[in-house]
């Protein structure tokens, strides 16, 4: 009896360890970003929708590990855009310009700072399509506030993407302000809305509650063995956001070695006010805007004109015939 006694309170003590574990993995794989994260993220984008920003940044190609130079302008007014980025190639300011209005997207390039324009890329907007070619259909957060994109993938749409899963969401020891997320993406070529490749594989992200649930650092495993680690510092404020002006990163290699991959700065940052339309277009470059499309006149005009025609001819031959036998 004492054994069977035994054998039963062990038994009752597996299950109750096996019923703790499938709700430990339960509760893991249920894990979601919080509602007044998302909430917050939605309001921060939509303090910066009409934002003109300069930024200037000193990174390391991947291929090459050498560090280039490059300025950066932004003006984005909803989905209207202008992104210009000017890269120092020996002692040249190399330019290239994507932009957006409402009536077409275009793209630019000169070989020097003083040079002009030249038209590479031009495309019509229709109303539920794009005609031509396929240029970038949107700009991403990193370009008027990088604190809400993973290396330039945006933090809002990498969250609500199938693939992304969180693996754990905990409070900082040292700040009870900060959560630390971890997160996988399952899929090894999963892809965002606009066609971009998610090229890391995990990540761990510190985000503040007490400002928006923005990140302040973040490090991102690569599927090629490197890890990206990006600090945020030299915060200011607008309005009720307080956003980083500054952006550092390292990359650590598989067999532990590090290196410097840059840095970005915000050197002016300008949220709320009105963009004029002028400065979307072709013209703000110093080039003409493009012809305006020829209308197709409806085939029943062609016909109404044909019949029209008809009846006129068919009139002068008559009275042409009354005239002869008069």
């Amino acid at each position: 009896m004492a054994y069977s006694l035994k054998w039963l309170m062990a038994l009752c003590t597996v299950l109750q360890a096996t019923n703790t574990n499938r709700r430990e993995i339960e509760a893991a794989g249920d894990l979601q970003v919080p509602v007044e994260a998302i909430s917050a993220w939605d309001g921060v984008r939509s303090s910066f929708s009409v934002t003109r920003g300069e930024f200037a940044s000193r990174d390391r190609s991947l291929s090459s590990q050498e560090f280039r130079t490059s300025k950066t302008t932004v003006k984005r007014d909803g989905k209207r855009y202008v992104y210009t980025t000017e890269t120092l190639k020996g002692n040249q300011w190399e330019g290239e310009v994507s932009a957006r209005n409402d009536k077409y997207g275009f793209q630019l390039k000169r070989v020097s700072a003083g040079a002009r324009w030249v038209l590479t890329e031009l495309s019509s907007m229709g109303a539920d399509e794009q005609v031509g070619i396929q240029l970038m259909s949107k700009v991403g957060d990193q370009l008027t506030l990088f604190a809400l994109t993973l290396n330039t993938v945006s933090l809002m749409e990498l969250v609500r993407t199938p693939n992304f899963h969180i693996t754990s969401l905990e409070n900082d020891e040292g700040n009870s302000r900060i959560r630390t997320l971890k997160f996988s993406v399952g899929d090894p070529t999963a892809r965002l809305s606009d066609g971009g490749l998610i090229k890391f594989k995990a990540g761990s992200i510190k985000l503040d509650t007490g400002n928006h649930w923005l990140p302040v650092s973040y490090a991102l495993e690569f599927r090629s063995g490197q890890t990206f680690s990006f600090e945020h510092s030299d915060f200011r404020v607008h309005g009720a956001v307080t956003y980083p002006a500054k952006q550092s990163a390292v990359c650590t290699e598989s067999d532990g070695s590090q290196w410097t991959l840059g840095t970005m700065n915000v050197e002016s940052l300008t949220a709320g006010a009105p963009i004029p339309y002028s400065e979307f277009t072709l013209s703000a470059f110093g080039l003409p805007e493009p012809f305006e499309p020829r209308r197709r006149i409806p085939p029943y005009v062609w016909m109404a004109a044909l019949a029209a025609v008809t009846i006129a001819v068919g009139l002068l031959l008559r009275a042409r015939a009354r005239a002869r036998a008069a």
